[in-house]
């Protein structure tokens, strides 16, 4: 996913193929929220899925800010990523916050993961993104506080 996002990245603002390549992202990332949610909720059951799965979000939403930010990307699909990136990094507060559920999402560094896509949502001007994480990070700090 790596290569593809760089290669549409580095596309020409008039490529065919980049703007097909960002079209299917686009389109695929439509579905991923409610199942990314789904997954996340394994935090209960202690899933050793869970420090990937909070990378990989990262990641994700790194991915899609930078197509975003593609010169083949049109207003209507940078908003549309932008906007999915947010949703993915909204499902982070969804998290048990008992104490046993934030030592298991902290051992991956959660905090640092988000913060990571704070940085890199300013990096590429996507300040709804930055806001989103800042909430969080906010809200996590308290509620991990209260254990």
């Amino acid at each position: 996913m790596t290569d593809l996002a760089n290669a549409v990245c580095a596309a020409d603002a008039h490529s065919a193929d980049a703007g097909r390549i960002r079209r299917n992202i686009a389109e695929w990332v439509d579905s991923l929220f409610a199942e990314v949610r789904k997954l996340l909720l394994l935090v209960e059951k202690r899933s050793h899925f869970t420090p990937d799965l909070i990378r990989w979000t990262e990641r994700m939403v790194e991915l899609f800010l930078a197509l975003a930010a593609a010169p083949v990307c049109d207003d209507y699909h940078r908003q549309a990523l932008r906007k999915h990136a947010i949703w993915l990094v909204s499902n982070f507060p969804f998290l048990p916050t008992d104490e046993e559920a934030v030592r298991f999402v902290e051992n991956p560094r959660l905090a640092e993961h988000i913060f990571g896509v704070a940085l890199t949502a300013r990096r590429f001007g996507a300040p709804n993104v930055t806001d989103t994480c800042r909430t969080f990070l906010m809200n996590w700090a308290l509620k991990a506080g209260e254990n």
